[in-house]
């Protein structure tokens, strides 16, 4: 798992933090997004929008900004697998997943170790 930083949305039932997040993720990663039939990248189309004051191209270029959603409503009404499997593994999990290893932590962990000794390129990152 690369250095960066991480973020944690805490708030009320219905305050639109799910919402929020898959804007922010959208905006931060420069996603495509259909605008009147058109293919924009989300951040560049935003500062277009709003008329906002901000270095789109070394914002979009320099910055390589993945997200990674989790959905920890499991935790809690989930089936009773999903209950028994402890937090921080479904967080690893979906990291792990999101830049192209195995789901399974300790596998991901080898093939990271592989990787670092040269002897095998992820191809599915995304």
């Amino acid at each position: 798992m690369p250095d960066c930083l991480r973020s944690w949305i805490a708030g009320f039932f219905g305050a639109g933090k799910s919402h929020f997040l898959k804007l922010a993720a959208a905006l931060l990663e420069n996603r495509p997004i259909q605008v009147n039939g058109h293919e924009r990248r989300a951040l560049e189309y935003a500062v277009a929008r709003h008329n906002l004051d901000l270095p789109v191209e070394r914002l979009s270029h320099e910055f390589h900004i993945r997200s990674v959603t989790v959905n920890l409503a499991t935790a809690h009404g989930g089936g009773k697998q999903a209950q028994k499997t402890p937090l921080l593994y479904r967080l690893a999990s979906e990291i792990n997943r999101a830049w192209g290893f195995s789901a399974v932590p300790h596998i991901a962990d080898l093939e990271r170790e592989i990787q670092r000794a040269k002897k095998w390129e992820v191809s599915s990152r995304r």
